[in-house]
């Protein structure tokens, strides 16, 4: 699972330095810190960050948003600007960088935080209409962190919660929405429902056995569901005729 890079254009030592403690503590991963534009620019263009905390008004010639517009290039980075009070005219100025959010001075732990968590889900919802899903956000402990969808081998439920299993582990999520909710974040049918409480990635079967799968490298998964069915995953009746039609069979 690969963490999101973020990073902070702030030309007041102090606040960069406040704003980088709150990220590390959220477990966030700080990609750099920089005090211009013009730094930012040249270190976002070679090491492209996921997401932007942009100053608007820094010192020197280029400010935030004449640094955030040429940042954004890439529009896959996001950005969150930190103003003042009185910054109604750069306000207007930002909006065709098409900022994720402005964080008012001075701001709190949480206002951050929800900022931060705001941004991250309104780039998933981008790649969503893109229809060029690769990856989603998951909460790991307090931050969210990017998940590649072709790590995860399934998705089962148990209770309020769900338990999406990789190769490596497996990472306990809530509040998607159930199965339900995954199956309209997942492209299909790269994932597929095969039981009212498992979605499996289809491209890591590896045998159909009756009403068993066999699912390519989970050797080492950490599942009671898997394990109590011999390391197999069990697909119902009711799933197992439209799994069978999308398999390509010889």
């Amino acid at each position: 699972m690969k963490p999101l890079q973020i990073l902070i254009v702030e030309d007041n030592r102090l606040q960069a330095r406040e704003v980088r403690s709150v990220l590390e503590e959220l477990e966030y991963e700080i990609a750099g810190v920089f005090h211009t534009g013009e730094e930012a620019v040249q270190f976002a263009r070679q090491q492209p960050p996921d997401l932007v905390i942009m100053d608007i008004q820094l010192e020197g010639n280029m400010d935030g948003i004449d640094a955030a517009a040429k940042i954004r290039e890439n529009p896959s980075i996001q950005i969150i600007y930190l103003t003042d009070q009185h910054d109604s005219v750069y306000r207007k100025r930002a909006m065709p960088t098409d900022p994720s959010n402005y964080l008012t001075k001075p701001f709190n732990e949480t206002d951050l935080q929800m900022a931060v968590e705001l941004a991250f889900q309104k780039m998933e919802q981008r790649q969503l209409e893109s229809a060029e899903v690769d990856w989603v956000f998951i909460h790991d402990e307090r931050a969210l962190k990017r998940l590649d969808l072709d790590e995860i081998l399934w998705i089962e439920a148990s209770g309020s919660y769900n338990h999406v299993i990789t190769a490596r582990g497996k990472h306990t999520v809530s509040g998607v929405g159930g199965l339900d909710g995954w199956m309209k974040k997942l492209p299909q049918p790269r994932f597929l429902r095969i039981s009212r409480s498992v979605i499996v990635h289809s491209h890591k079967i590896e045998g159909l056995d009756g009403n068993q799968l066999a699912i390519r490298g989970a050797e080492k998964a950490k599942s009671e569901l898997f394990n109590e069915a011999g390391n197999r995953l069990i697909i119902t009746a009711s799933y197992k005729e439209a799994l069978v039609k999308i398999l390509p069979t010889i």
